[in-house]
């Protein structure tokens, strides 16, 4: 089949890793393009060389003009687009992976007659859509991780931080280092400045990183389209966002890698980690910080990957999200 994968989206983001880590699975079965928006130079390259080895990559343009295509699975968070009606397309499939408390789902009830099928992370991103079409055409579907490789255990004393400034509280890492002298490095990954995470603080609390971000151990790293390099560069995530609709993409890799992770207290995260092994939450893990992190080796490396296993089915999830895909 002839499938062309379009998000709306640009950068190292999860939504667009998920699209292309499936696009890669489909890509051995079939026929696959990849619409790539423009990038900006910072995001040119990299992420695509990594991900999309075998998939033919089209502009927007040569897609429309090209040929036909058996499937067409688009991402649209910013908004519908007329040209997704064009008759080229066979079968028409949305996803929709935004976290709704912060981003309203851009496709509504109105464009229930373009799409075959709606996909989602989360029943919230297709709350409102009408009783039928939600149990005729949309389907919940599992995350899709980013680690098919096997992790290497490097124990480095850091703690990272992962995402979109929403993703971070200030606050927490400055009290995290504050807490817990064995950290060597706070190091945070993203597309935004330290000082964009910061500025979402009281001053007080901006006051008080100025020692540690003086003494280089809260660092700002960038971003990089090699999940590898991030995820052994720290032996804890700290992830922390205001809201969330349960199971994140960044928390999965981590607990893939054999990292620990400390989470803040959202229900939505609750219902989704609690009991995992590596996985402790704010406040309830604050005093025994020091501890946790300096108990951490090889061996609790190990079991959290274990038990990541035992609970994720990687190949499962991108097999689900095919037949979704292809309406088989």
């Amino acid at each position: 089949m002839r499938i062309l994968v379009y998000t709306q989206v640009t950068g190292y983001g999860g939504s667009r890793r998920l699209l292309l880590n499936l696009a890669n699975h489909l890509a051995a079965t079939h026929d696959v393009s990849f619409v790539t928006p423009p990038e900006s130079a910072e995001n040119a390259g990299g992420l695509l060389e990594i991900l999309l080895p075998q998939i033919e990559r089209l502009s927007l343009q040569q897609a429309r003009h090209r040929r036909t295509f058996d499937v067409l699975l688009c991402h649209l968070p910013y908004g519908f687009e007329d040209w997704i009606q064009d008759p080229i397309f066979g079968r028409r499939v949305a996803v929709s992976m935004e976290i709704v408390e912060r981003t309203r789902v851009a496709l509504g009830p109105q464009h229930q007659p373009v799409f075959d099928a709606f996909l989602c992370l989360h029943s919230e991103q297709i709350r409102h859509f009408d009783d039928e079409f939600r149990r005729s055409r949309c389907f919940q579907l599992p995350l899709i991780d980013d680690v098919s490789f096997e992790p290497a255990f490097v124990r480095t004393r850091a703690v990272g931080c992962v995402g979109a400034p929403y993703k971070h509280s200030f606050g927490a890492m400055v009290d995290l280092l504050r807490r817990v002298s064995g950290v060597r490095q706070l190091r945070v990954y993203g597309h935004k400045p330290l000082w964009s995470i910061a500025r979402h603080s009281p001053w007080r609390v901006r006051f008080r990183g100025l020692r540690p971000w003086l003494a280089g151990r809260l660092q700002y790293c960038g971003t990089s389209p090699d999940i590898r390099k991030i995820f052994e560069s720290f032996d804890c995530l700290l992830h922390t966002p205001r809201v969330g609709n349960g199971t994140s993409i960044v928390v999965n890799n981590a607990l893939a890698c054999g990292k620990l992770v400390v989470l803040s207290d959202l229900p939505a995260y609750r219902r989704a980690y609690s009991g995992r092994a590596g996985v402790h939450f704010l406040p309830d893990v604050v005093d025994d910080l020091p501890g946790l992190f300096g108990r951490y080796d090889f061996d609790h490396y190990q079991g959290i990957i274990d038990d990541y296993r035992k609970r994720y089915d990687r190949a499962g999830a991108l097999e689900a999200w095919q037949e979704a895909v292809l309406g088989e």
